[in-house]
């Protein structure tokens, strides 16, 4: 752990989750070891799978299958609830 504590993988996540998307953060912030199970399972706990998935690919870095999944299945939770709040709205 670096930064007062924060680990590599969160500062990989903190740098993915940046915007304007900068690959060259993603970059250097994955230049060190990362546990990539650790990273997708903090993406998951912040639910910002998306986010790490984009800078991930923006930054030219293998995404972890898992993390892939993750962000599907977010998308599609996302969408059903869109659908159910339109639903409500129009009630």
């Amino acid at each position: 752990m670096k930064d007062g504590g924060a680990s590599a993988e969160f500062l990989l996540l903190a740098a993915c989750c940046r915007w304007p998307t900068d690959a060259t953060a993603i970059g250097k912030a994955a230049q060190t070891a990362i546990d990539w199970p650790r990273f997708a399972a903090l993406a998951q706990r912040h639910r910002v799978q998306g986010f790490a998935r984009i800078g991930l690919e923006a930054a030219a870095i293998a995404v972890p299958p898992g993390l892939v999944a993750a962000h599907r299945r977010q998308t599609a939770r996302n969408l059903l609830l869109l659908d159910e709040a339109a639903r409500i709205a129009a009630m």
